[in-house]
């Protein structure tokens, strides 16, 4: 719908209309690609304020002790080396269900 300046931010202003009806607006700041302000229908107002660019902890980003990273491809191979895995036939056409 346009640009517009929330504070001294440069927003860009978007209107999105759900297959239920209603129109929501968002204003995503132009820079950082995060909303700063959304407005339902019924007038309510959610914003983000007091926003500061600044460097995160990398702890923050730590896993607590006792968790770990889900690794995916893992979790395939352990698939793969169970009774529940079926390989497709050579050829190319994948196994049909049961």
């Amino acid at each position: 719908m346009g640009e517009e300046t929330i504070g001294i931010r440069s927003t860009i202003r978007y209107r999105a209309i759900p297959p239920s009806g209603g129109a929501l607006h968002g204003w995503i700041d132009a820079s950082r690609k995060f909303p700063l302000r959304i407005q339902t229908e019924d007038g309510s107002i959610i914003s983000a304020e007091n926003i500061q660019d600044q460097p995160q902890s990398p702890q923050l980003f730590e896993l607590p002790s006792g968790l770990r990273k889900f690794d995916p491809q893992a979790l395939i191979q352990r698939i793969k080396q169970s009774d529940v895995w079926v390989e497709a036939p050579k050829g190319g056409a994948p196994p049909r269900g049961r």
